[in-house]
């Protein structure tokens, strides 16, 4: 059996009784002229921003639902060639658990069932990233008890409270890291007058980038076009830079939290004090984003073990333990 993290960012599979065997850019690049797939994963996001025109690099997930099947299709059976070594087809088809953002459309659940079929696997399991992204942190789930999970990946946050091995309540939101790129694209156009790549953004907000005021000053020099003279430039911004850019999305995330607590039914509110809050995904890795989150929630929050694979361990743990667990599903 094998677990899917089909990631707006990145794809996470993990192998039963072997661990996570692939974690690689959601992304491919293509020769438009003759249809020739020209890179996957790693090696075609590396060239985001440097091809012709003639070679185009796409995402096939967007806000975590398939709106590119072919590519998608092309990209999940490079990465099971690589799993099985080049053989075109499983002797016997596997079954698969495959995560799902908590708010898709009956169509959209039947398109990620559609494309890992077309690639050559079984029975198809859908679980919601935020019930994966709780087992892999190590929440309690089958527990009766209110766990909270704030999962951040790239398309998406998801915000959920977990118990009993099911979401109580649950918001996903169109506001991720993807969109704190845009962001500081927007920002750096409108102050700086330069144009900068998406990668280029994202670089940005990981060196530099945080959630709250930083002890000490950070800088980094950014190139990009000048938008004015068309030239080449080079400037310097500031950590202070970064932070003002992704405020608002910071504050929306925030806020969403904020209103979930004042949902969650009395009698699971008090474990949050003792379980705390739980951040996941490659957002979450934003430096000061829990002490963010806990100056307006007033509620511990913190950062899970290893949160870029909280949702992929997430299917590992169900797929080693799962006539324990397939109950949930």
């Amino acid at each position: 059996m094998f677990g899917i993290d089909l990631g707006t960012t990145n794809t996470l599979i993990y192998k039963k009784g072997e661990g996570i065997i692939i974690n690689e850019p959601s992304v491919l690049a293509f020769n438009k002229k003759t249809g020739e797939v020209i890179a996957i994963g790693n090696e075609a996001k590396y060239m985001q921003g440097k091809t012709p025109s003639h070679i185009q690099v796409t995402r096939p997930i967007r806000n975590g639902v398939i709106y590119d099947f072919e590519v998608a299709e092309i990209m999940l059976s490079h990465f099971f060639r690589t799993i099985k070594k080049g053989i075109l087809s499983f002797i016997f088809k596997p079954s698969v658990l495959a995560g799902m953002p908590s708010n898709l459309t009956e169509v959209e659940k039947g398109s990620i069932e559609d494309v890992l079929k077309n690639v050559g696997l079984g029975k198809i399991i859908l679980i919601e990233n935020a019930l994966a992204g709780a087992i892999g942190a190590g929440f309690p789930v089958q527990e009766s008890t209110g766990s909270l999970i704030v999962n951040i990946g790239g398309g998406t946050t998801e915000i959920a409270l977990v118990s009993m091995g099911g979401l109580v309540l649950k918001n996903t939101l169109n506001i991720a890291g993807d969109k704190m790129d845009h962001d500081i694209m927007d920002y750096v156009r409108d102050k700086y007058k330069l144009l900068i790549s998406e990668r280029a953004a994202e670089n940005l907000k990981i060196e530099i980038g945080s959630a709250i005021k930083l002890k000490e000053k950070m800088n980094f020099t950014l190139s990009g076009r000048d938008v004015i003279k068309g030239i080449p430039k080079e400037i310097v911004v500031t950590d202070s830079d970064v932070r003002e850019a992704i405020s608002d999305s910071l504050n929306f995330i925030r806020n969403s939290v904020s209103d979930m607590l004042h949902q969650i039914p009395p009698e699971l509110s008090g474990d949050l004090i003792y379980h705390n809050i739980i951040i996941t995904g490659g957002g979450s890795l934003l430096k000061g984003l829990s002490e963010f989150l806990e100056e307006k929630i007033e509620i511990k929050a913190r950062l899970a073990d290893d949160p870029l694979t909280s949702v992929s361990r997430g299917h590992g743990i169900i797929l080693e333990n799962y006539n324990e667990m397939k109950k949930m599903l």
